[in-house]
């Protein structure tokens, strides 16, 4: 018989009862079943000072007197949060910490107050089932580069001017976006304000749209004026070079002043100067390559060095090491992980298994680069991951829903299977996925229409669940309003907003909201993003899906051996199916008994003992009994397939008249 709910003391999507561990592809349970967890990342807030405002030019540089307090949200509101992401099912969290929340003040000063807000915070955690991976994040270096993570110190001690750094194209920082000096060729209409602070990855620091060579960005460092390459925003590629535009620097980003400094042929403080990499030509007013290949070999060695294998990896092993052996000290011999992601939008290199970190887990990031820098989802999509490694447009085009999902899916797909091949049988996790809500220019928010946010979250959701494997997704914001968004550089992610709970008719004074209530206000896109998932899998998934339309969610798998000891929960799969979208489930099974608990939205499925099971198939159904809403595949099929056969006809037209 199935276990009863009463013998099983957790929910399916309660990740605190008993520790997960890596082996192979999947993460474990003590029971041995395969999880796939989901949660969220909390938050973008987490990347910005509680006690500064984010547009203040004065706050912004008094670094060394931030404070973190109170990031993602103070503790007083923090359970209201946790029992929201409770009740979608989202109870894996990747917990934003940054370097500068730690050690703003200097070296070796930690800030005391926010390690024990920290503490405080994530003893609230297990009440909600809520597991939580420490996520040391870092953009770009640093808050004072464009980025986030190191704090304003690291910059100063590198004999750089925080303050120079946006007049010499060296950082684009976000509170200064419309102050920039006479030296910047910006024009109206270029956006610089939003959704390009990835581009500072190719800068001597960071900056937008201008795309200066590293022997420019060494110049303009210098204090030197250069004309550089200016990208915007196309199709099929996200973004290409339209023009060259000047940038003037009216001042260095090194430091000018302070002992031992002094200008080498106008070249104020520039380390690379006084390696010899690069000087300044001073007849033809030009920087000039000094010694050709300096950052391609070891200067004192003359061997070739490779980023990944002689400062990445190595770096990620001392990390894991330390924080690991801490981890371990702290609970008793538990096993800690090591996540590590790859360059953004990049695959994994090879790597050995002897030079992995400890528990490593592939926790590579996703989004769809058309959708994050154009802002916008339609009825057709295009395969930028496919683009930029040789696949041909026609090829990389997709039309409507369907289109959507698989073309998301085969991206997936490829991150996963490429970790797979590189790092071996280690479990993937994806760390960062998400759809900016400001698509469009924010039509959503003045129409209440979030249709193309639905066809795009349930692609995306519906990709990592065809692949099999779990996700934290990109983000949950407590801050976010529609004017202001998340706060950090423009971007707009959050699904659950300020503005949308404040615009909902509110319950009566004075009473207490139920459940279901708490877990809808302020949430956007929920029928996508709220949905069944097999959470703990006694077996080998197969595959699993779930149809939002029809709401219904399906999951084969196989059978393994007989497990020993075998209990109960060794042999029973968990659901998780929220009671926001299902109110009156149907489940249905091919072998085993289920049994449905609407309070804790699961559902048990007991495979039974059978001898001889092994490798034998097995699957579940669960299904709404009246389906009410749902994404709306077939009318935005019809439409998508209405405006192809508009679009081909226009084509002929043309070619009819102009042949």
């Amino acid at each position: 018989m199935a276990p009863s709910p009463s013998s099983l003391r957790t929910a399916a999507h309660d990740w605190t009862s008993a520790p997960l561990h890596p082996h192979g592809k999947f993460l474990l349970d003590p029971s041995s079943r395969i999880c796939l967890p989901r949660g969220v990342n909390l938050s973008g807030l987490s990347k910005l000072p509680s006690n500064q405002d984010p547009d203040s030019r004065a706050d912004f540089f008094r670094h060394r007197e931030v404070c973190f307090v109170g990031r993602p949200f103070e503790l007083k509101d923090a359970e209201e949060h946790l029992e929201r992401l409770r009740g979608w099912g989202l109870t894996f969290v990747r917990l934003l910490v940054t370097w500068e929340a730690i050690e703003h003040e200097g070296p070796g000063i930690y800030d005391a107050p926010y390690i024990a807000y920290l503490r405080a915070l994530l003893s609230l955690f297990p009440k909600y089932g809520i597991a939580c991976i420490i996520n040391a994040h870092q953009d770009i270096w640093s808050r004072l580069t464009g980025g986030s993570g190191a704090p304003g110190w690291t910059l100063e001690l590198a004999g750089l001017e925080p303050q120079a750094l946006e007049d010499s194209g060296a950082a684009y920082l976000y509170p200064l976006r419309s102050q920039k000096g006479e030296g910047w060729d910006a024009r109206p209409g270029d956006g610089l304000e939003e959704g390009v602070w990835p581009a500072g990855y190719q800068k001597a620091a960071c900056h937008i749209a201008h795309h200066p060579t590293p022997l420019q960005s060494f110049a303009l460092a210098a204090g030197h004026a250069q004309r550089v390459p200016y990208y915007t925003r196309s199709f099929p590629f996200p973004t290409r070079h339209t023009s060259d535009r000047l940038i003037t620097p009216p001042r260095p980003a090194w430091r000018t002043e302070g002992e031992g400094l002094e200008e080498e042929e106008g070249c104020w403080g520039c380390p690379w100067v006084k390696e010899g990499v690069w000087g300044w030509d001073v007849e033809r007013k030009e920087p000039v390559v000094l010694r050709h290949g300096y950052f391609r070999r070891d200067p004192k060695t003359g061997r070739e060095v490779e980023w990944y294998k002689d400062f990445y990896w190595p770096f990620a092993r001392a990390f894991g090491e330390r924080v690991g052996a801490a981890f371990e000290r702290a609970t008793g011999g538990r096993k800690s992980w090591t996540l590590v992601e790859p360059i953004p939008n990049e695959f994994y290199p090879p790597l050995s298994r002897d030079d992995h970190p400890r528990g490593l887990v592939a926790s590579p990031h996703w989004y769809d680069l058309n959708a994050l820098f154009n802002k916008t989802v339609s009825w057709w999509s295009v395969n930028v991951q496919g683009l930029s490694r040789g696949m041909p447009l026609p090829l990389a085009l997709y039309f409507g829903r369907r289109g959507l999902r698989s073309n998301y899916a085969l991206q997936i797909h490829n991150i996963v299977a490429h970790a797979h091949a590189t790092l071996g049988d280690v479990p993937v996790l994806i760390g960062e996925c998400g759809v900016p809500m400001d698509l469009d220019g924010g039509e959503a928010f003045r129409s209440g229409e979030w249709k193309w946010h639905e066809w795009a979250f349930d692609a995306l959701i519906g990709a990592m669940e065809r692949n099999l494997v779990g996700f934290t997704l990109w983000n949950y914001n407590p801050a976010n309003t529609d004017d202001v968004g998340d706060t950090w550089n423009g971007e707009n992610f959050s699904w659950w907003s300020l503005s949308h709970r404040e615009a909902e008719r509110g319950h009566a004074p004075g009473d207490e909201p139920s459940a279901l209530e708490l877990w809808r206000k302020g949430g956007r896109v929920l029928k996508a993003i709220v949905r069944p998932y097999a959470a703990k899998i006694a077996g080998t998934p197969i595959s699993t899906s779930y149809d939002p339309t029809r709401i219904t969610f399906h999951l084969r798998l196989s059978l393994g051996s007989p497990p020993t000891p075998s209990t109960p929960l060794a042999r029973t799969t968990e659901l998780f199916v929220p009671s926001l979208i299902f109110f009156n489930p149907a489940v249905s099974t091919t072998a085993g008994q289920a049994t449905y608990d609407r309070a804790r939205q699961t559902v048990w499925w007991d495979h039974g003992e059978a001898e001889g099971d092994e490798g034998r198939e097995v699957e579940i159904w669960v299904r709404e009994g009246k389906v009410v809403g749902g994404v709306g595949a077939r009318e935005d099929s019809r439409r998508w397939a209405a405006a192809l056969v508009a679009l081909l006809l226009a084509l002929l037209v043309r070619v009819w008249f102009f042949a």
